[in-house]
């Protein structure tokens, strides 16, 4: 792959040198020309693969503009309240949304991304805050060692083979190097 130019303001940002808070003057910048994009209701969702073609043809469109999005925005929020997923029986939260391939491969492309953008975490209760992220901490989460739903389902679905979401990811986060 080719790499693109990066500067130093994408160097200082993955450093950690990028600010901790964002100000009153600059949510008023920021909130008029925002655009909202909700990870998972803007990308089709499908419990089964024997979906509609089209349902799929959608899913896939939509999973390969992830970058586009993440890198369009001017602040990435990340909502992870403490909760219990039903289909996977298990608790979520911050810890296993860091775990999650395509969260962190989420992560790692606003990280990456031309324009810089603060990635905010809202824990959610009363008594905790909301913070940025250090940048630094995309080198420490890999995408591709994360936890994917196709492998837990042993790239199966409703009897159906699938492929392993893990060469999605990696050509979405190779995406980020290359130019044309």
């Amino acid at each position: 792959y080719k790499r693109q130019n990066v500067g130093y303001q994408q160097i200082a940002y993955l450093a950690g040198e990028a600010r901790r808070s964002i100000t009153g003057a600059e949510w008023r910048e920021l909130l008029p020309t925002m655009y909202i994009w909700l990870d998972w209701i803007s990308i089709p969702q499908t419990k089964s693969y024997q979906a509609l073609d089209d349902t799929l043809r959608d899913l896939s469109n939509a999973v390969g503009s992830i970058p586009c999005y993440v890198a369009a925005a001017s602040l990435m929020v990340v909502l992870v309240p403490r909760s219990f997923h039903v289909d996977r029986k298990e608790s979520c939260d911050y810890a296993t949304w860091s775990r999650r391939g395509w969260c962190v491969a989420e992560f790692q492309a606003r990280c990456l991304a031309e324009k810089e953008g603060p990635v905010m975490i809202l824990l959610g209760g009363e008594e905790t805050e909301p913070f940025l992220v250090r940048p630094r901490d995309a080198i420490m989460f890999v995408a591709g060692k994360g936890n994917f739903t196709c492998c837990a389902r042993g790239h199966i679905i409703d009897g159906v083979p699938i492929g392993c979401d893990r060469a999605q990811v990696r050509d979405i986060i190779c995406l980020l190097y290359t130019s044309d």
